[in-house]
């Protein structure tokens, strides 16, 4: 339980999709910036925000200085964030990254797991049998309702 101020919020925010991450050549972190970006907006009023990425120690180097320069009104956010590794990755990174990024040595994340997207998959690939014998298009349309009904029953 946690007990908040007014004005507080406390959001867990995990949400699936269909089509999986896309890295360029040119930079591995494009497409996460974008989505982080368009995250953050609307958030301007938050404290703090703490954000769980499998490879953080390697995705916060230069975060600042990508988003000054391809984000500039979301880069002052960053200020606010303060990011973790997940509990279940946590523990194939070395041990300076453990020290440094795991939920339990963070202060204000309790017993976080971190590892809400991964929940997901197992009851995903139910829907593989069904789905690969559909084309292109109606196999899309099937995920993505899949995906939106499992996001549904978490806030319902």
């Amino acid at each position: 339980m946690v007990d908040l101020s007014e004005g507080e919020r406390c959001v867990t925010i995990c949400r699936c999709t269909p089509i999986g991450p896309i890295f360029t050549v040119f930079n591995s972190f494009v497409n996460t910036d974008y989505a982080l970006a368009h995250a953050l907006s609307g958030t301007g009023d938050l404290r703090w925000i703490r954000l769980s990425y499998d490879i953080w120690c390697s995705y916060h180097k230069n975060l600042k200085k990508r988003f000054s320069h391809h984000f500039p009104q979301a880069a002052k956010l960053l200020d606010n964030i303060q990011g973790a590794i997940p509990k279940m990755h946590i523990k194939n990174h070395i041990e300076a990254c453990q020290l440094l990024w795991a939920f339990n040595y963070l202060g204000y994340s309790g017993e976080t797991c971190g590892e809400l997207i991964e929940t997901c998959w197992s009851e995903g690939n139910q829907a593989a049998g069904s789905t690969k014998e559909m084309n292109d298009g109606h196999r899309h349309d099937m995920l993505d309702e899949y995906h939106g009904y499992w996001n549904w029953t978490k806030t319902h």
